[in-house]
């Protein structure tokens, strides 16, 4: 292992171990004692950054074998993971030290008012779900759109279908999402003590998903906006990286139980490092190094730059310039792979990859670092609304999307998830207002719970 390797391990696995150390600090003097956007993120990068790295490692020292047929079934040469290394190592430094300077957190003595909704509201928001989902049922039902026997074949089932219809069965699936995160949300503000019921009702979710063929991914996050919800209204709970660590765990193991563990390909611990997730969107950025010399990438460099704005406008209208990096990057060099529905994720590194280097990966991570303290400080402000709550826990949760999608993916997502949800609410007259609340701070007495 080189000296070079050796360092950037090293950046990457200090990084958020000090960021979270400094940020605590800060939050145990201000009593707030929710999850925190950044501190959140900042791991999620590390796990993107350090598992893939070590199975790596692990391959080059004879020890288990990579599950990526990318690089021709070879381990990556050593100069090509050095350079992901040093993107992850910069963006993280420069992600950490960006959201650090940007978060402002409350005085020691000031109490957090929080909006308690009405049992209207919840019950409204829960018909905003209900319905939802049945439009997606009734649109699929309308073009007779057939169930998919397996999980990837859900990928294709509306590839015949028109354009407008595409985007509008997008536009709902996401929306539900968002909703299912109000609806969590609201209910916890509500009452505390219904997280429980909640929890069981997302894990039940989770199951079906993992042996039913949906989507692994929502349904973890789902249970993901049950702790970050309850870290925000409820004082008493207190392991949330017990929590944290236990769903990533989850995560992986249900992952490879629904891709069907083989014990051929070596143990379960390293199949959880060399294969999965986190190992593909490792292998974007090498894979894309090793091919720059290859390929003209021109136009998708310059598309790179515009993508998370481009996203806003329909494709009708600018046509083939709107430009999906790991649509691009699958369809262009793995086409077989994409006519059968696979897809990639893509990831703010190969990003970086595919233009300056580390360079530009530290100037995304800073961007981005101030980006997140910025809207953690607009919602967790001297008073928490449920509809500050519900965008701040929709953040936590969508935050890995910066990593694992595009840098600024969560701006668009927001723009089509979020905003239509905020303006019904405003529109219906939901959660607008003064609403009874209850105050929790350093001087504060446990909250009230609503009758």
């Amino acid at each position: 292992m080189s000296a070079a390797l050796i360092l950037l391990l090293v950046v990457v696995v200090a990084t958020p171990i000090v960021m979270t150390i400094r940020f605590n600090r800060r939050a145990r003097k201000s009593g707030l004692r929710a999850i925190d956007l950044g501190v959140a993120f900042v791991w999620v990068v590390f796990l993107y950054a350090f598992l893939p790295l070590l199975g790596i490692l692990l391959a080059q020292m004879g020890v288990g074998a990579l599950q990526d047929q990318r690089l021709g079934n070879d381990i990556p040469e050593s100069a090509l993971v050095v350079s992901v290394a040093a993107s992850h190592a910069a963006f993280m430094l420069a992600f950490a030290w960006a959201y650090l300077r940007q978060r402002t957190l409350p005085s020691g003595g000031t109490r957090l008012a929080m909006q308690v909704p009405t049992a209207a509201d919840v019950r409204f928001i829960l018909g905003l779900v209900i319905g939802i989902k049945l439009a997606g049922v009734l649109l699929r039902a309308g073009l007779d759109v057939q169930a998919s026997e397996d999980y990837i074949g859900s990928y294709t089932a509306l590839r015949d279908q028109s354009l407008w219809v595409q985007q509008l069965s997008g536009l709902l699936t996401a929306t539900d999402f968002a909703a299912t995160v109000l609806l969590i949300t609201t209910v916890i503000a509500y009452r505390p003590t219904l997280s429980s019921i909640v929890a069981v009702v997302v894990v039940l979710q989770i199951v079906l998903a993992v042996l039913g063929g949906g989507s692994r991914a929502t349904a973890f996050l789902c249970a993901f906006a049950v702790i970050a919800a309850r870290s925000l209204y409820d004082r008493r709970q207190r392991s949330v990286a017990i929590f944290a660590a236990a769903g990533l765990a989850a995560f992986l193991l249900a992952g490879l139980v629904r891709a069907g563990i083989d014990a051929s390909e070596g143990s379960l611990s390293l199949q959880l490092l060399q294969s999965g997730e986190f190992l593909a969107v490792y292998y974007n950025s090498l894979d894309l190094l090793d091919r720059l010399g290859d390929a003209d990438l021109a136009s998708v460099r310059v598309g790179m730059y515009l993508v998370d704005v481009l996203r806003l406008i329909p494709q009708q209208f600018i046509g083939e310039f709107k430009i999906d990096p790991a649509t691009f990057y699958v369809k262009t060099f793995y086409p077989d792979f994409s006519e059968a529905g696979g897809g990639l994720a893509f990831g703010s590194i190969a990003e970086s990859s595919v233009g300056f280097g580390w360079p530009e990966a530290l100037v995304r991570g800073a961007l981005l670092g101030w980006l997140y303290a910025s809207i953690a400080n607009r919602c967790l402000a001297s008073r928490l609304t449920v509809v500050r709550a519900f965008v701040y826990v929709w953040f936590v949760v969508m935050a890995y999307q910066s990593v694992r999608d595009t840098t600024f993916s969560t701006l668009p997502r927001f723009a089509f998830q979020v905003v239509p949800l905020l303006i019904v609410l405003r529109i219906a007259g939901v959660l607008q207002g003064t609403r009874r609340t209850r105050s929790i701070g350093p001087q504060a007495p446990a909250p009230l719970l609503p009758p």
